[in-house]
């Protein structure tokens, strides 16, 4: 079985996570964004609802886990990051949203362990109030407490646009944005709203005040068009966005020398550091930091493996990353990764990260781990194969929905395992159109070669045929020559016969005259 504590482990010695997200259990290892980390902690603070977005692979989450969560905690808010569930055996979308906020509400109560989660969930399922302004807003449900401050973050929100683009998901979307539109602009519900103006002693059961919950949605930029799409719905889409981008040089830097100079130690010098980032970048070694933009997850995934390669040096190891192990290193960083990460085991193991784990168009979804389990067994793949992908940090494991999932971990990987499963079936397709041609072709030469045999063997057939008729031919003139034969020598016994009669009956009258005279 896979190690459920499967978080990427920390240390000095090891202070780079590779691909791996930030979180507020490795913060101290965060560094780069310090100036992203504050504005957005004013924009969560300040507003109902704040939209995160970015490009694939620019750190939203680790911004999230490693910078905005520890400081709403300092802060004494209750952040909560959510990735909202899309199997059919999930609940509905406002469903789990709400079991969440009572999650956080009970913790601030009382303790509530991880475990207790399917409980509070199932709490939320038969909960009859039935909209999340009301269950919000409700004054006996008491949400509006001294020092309650939830933060409830919606990572990956584009999934809501990949993964539930269904008939049967549709109307549960749309019911899932009006509600939430109706919490963040502080409007009841249509209906709710009517009962108001009919019985106003039902308005005094409701706080409508705003709620103090607040809402942060992350998504990549490229679905940032879907999300518009609800802007009439919901105004507050519009009035407070921040754009993630890359980091700077300045900030590059500073990601990659300042988590190997924790406890004392210095692992990287200014001078290599500003190397590593011109190399993961590819810019000239004279270029100035200021022109330079870089990818997080690059950098720490080229430190995290130059680190592994000072640890692992002969005849010991290094006390900092060199020049001369930057200079090493090959140029597809990513590629190399990718690749050797599935070094050791059969080809069924990156077929199944490749068809099972990304969906049509390449993006991310995880599978529950006892699935992915049976179908590789099904395959005779060793046991291990799984759980040496997560150590290797290709692979994410977590629970959701009280199952535990594997998941790429990063939409950079995501992108390389497109391309080569693009490339196998590619190659695939025409190693299969090879085979077909090479089956049209053997079955062209087998037809032709048996029309070849027919028609041998009708000539063969014809010939036989021909003399056979000649035969008879022959046989017929040979038996009409004998017929012609007999015939001629019979006319001639016969002209003899009848010659022979006549001169004896001309020897008849000359004696008959012979007597007479």
């Amino acid at each position: 079985m896979l190690n459920e504590n499967a978080a990427p482990q920390v240390d000095a010695d090891h202070p780079w996570l590779g691909l791996s997200s930030f979180t507020d259990d490795n913060c101290d290892y965060f560094f780069g964004r310090t100036a992203e980390i504050k504005e957005i902690y004013q924009r969560v603070t300040e507003h109902p609802l704040t939209v995160l977005y970015g490009q694939a692979g620019y750190g939203k989450t680790s911004l999230l886990g490693a910078g905005l969560v520890p400081k709403l905690n300092e802060a004494d808010f209750h952040p909560l990051i959510l990735r909202l569930e899309f199997d059919k055996d999930q609940p509905s979308l406002i469903h789990q949203l709400r079991a969440e906020l009572v999650r956080v509400k009970c913790s601030t109560e009382s303790p509530v362990p991880l475990a207790s989660k399917a409980l509070l969930l199932n709490a939320a399922l038969v909960d009859e109030i039935p909209t999340l302004w009301e269950f919000l807003h409700n004054t006996a449900r008491r949400w509006k407490k001294p020092n309650f401050k939830p933060v409830l973050i919606l990572d990956q929100f584009e999934e809501i646009f990949t993964l539930a683009e269904t008939p049967s998901r549709r109307a549960e979307v749309r019911d899932f944005f009006i509600q939430l539109a109706d919490v963040i602009e502080n409007r009841p519900p249509a209906a709710l709203e009517e009962r108001f103006r009919t019985d106003r002693a039902l308005v005094r059961q409701y706080d409508l005040s705003p709620s103090p919950v607040r809402i942060v949605i992350t998504l990549r930029e490229d679905y940032l068009s879907h999300l518009e799409a609800w802007k009439k719905t919901m105004p507050s889409l519009m009035r407070n966005r921040m754009a993630l981008k890359l980091l700077s040089g300045p900030q590059a830097l500073e990601a990659v020398v300042n988590p190997g100079r924790l406890e004392g130690r210095n692992l990287v010098s200014d001078e290599v550091g500003a190397q590593i980032v011109r190399f993961v970048t590819k810019r000239d070694l004279d270029t100035p930091l200021n022109e330079i933009e870089a990818v997080p997850p690059l950098l720490s995934l080229l430190c995290d493996e130059l680190n592994t390669a000072r640890l692992n040096h002969k005849p010991e190891a290094l006390a900092q990353i060199t020049a001369e192990l930057v200079a090493e290193q090959g140029t597809d960083i990513l590629q190399n990764f990718y690749t050797r990460c599935f070094e050791g085991y059969p080809a069924a193991v990156r077929h199944f990260v490749e068809d099972r784990l990304l969906t049509t168009g390449g993006h991310r979804i995880p599978v529950a781990l006892e699935d992915a389990l049976a179908e590789l067994a099904m395959h005779q793949v060793p046991a291990d194969a799984l759980s040496v992908l997560v150590q290797r940090r290709l692979l994410a494991q977590e629970e959701r929905g009280g199952l535990q999932r594997l998941e790429i971990v990063h939409d950079k990987l995501a992108e390389l395992a497109v391309a080569s499963r693009d490339q196998r079936k590619e190659r695939e397709a025409k190693e299969r159109a090879e085979r077909d041609a090479s089956a049209t072709k053997e079955k062209a030469e087998r037809e032709a070669r048996e029309a070849r045999e027919r028609e041998e063997k009708a000539r063969k057939e014809r010939t036989r045929l021909r003399w056979f008729a000649a035969a008879m031919v022959l046989l017929a003139l040979l038996s009409m020559a004998g017929m012609v034969f007999g015939y001629y020598h019979y006319a001639r016994a016969q002209t003899a016969l009848l010659e022979q009669k006549r001169m004896s009956f001309d020897a008849v009258v000359r004696n008959a005259k012979a007597d007479d005279a």
